[in-house]
Order: C-alpha cells, then structure tokens, then sequence
C-alpha cells in the first residue's frame, strides 16, 4: 500500500509521497518547512488530505504523525 499526502485545491496536489514499507522521519525545517497549503494550487483550502493506492484486504492500516507549526 502507498498513501499520498495532498494539499486541498481544485486540483489536489501531492506535497508526499510514501512508498509501500517506507519508516523513518522526514524533516522539512532546513529550508523553512513546506508552504501552508493553501498556497498549493488553485483556491488551495489550507486541508491536508491523505489516499492510498494498493489497499487489500481488511486490516491493512497506515500511521503518520504530523508536527507542524500553523500560520494565521
């Protein structure tokens, strides 16, 4: 199973992408984090959304923890 984070717009765009299997912690602070995402696209929402390709059979699960600082 993969799982794709989007940034809501009219056309979702997929700020990341995570393989089948993939662990480990992406960091993002060296060039001052990802945009808002509402940035993202055409009258981006500012909500971050998630999908999967490759789900099977009940009981195939995903975690991600997200730790982000909001902006006003």
């Amino acid at each position: 199973m993969t799982v794709e984070v989007l940034a809501d717009a009219d056309t979702d765009i997929i700020v990341l992408h995570l393989d089948e299997g993939q662990s480990g912690y992406q960091d993002f602070s060296r060039f001052g984090g990802l945009p808002t995402s509402s940035s993202y696209g055409a009258s981006g929402t500012g909500d971050i959304k998630f999908t999967t390709t490759g789900a099977g059979a009940a009981g195939d699960a995903y975690q991600i923890v997200i730790r982000a600082i909001k902006e006003y």
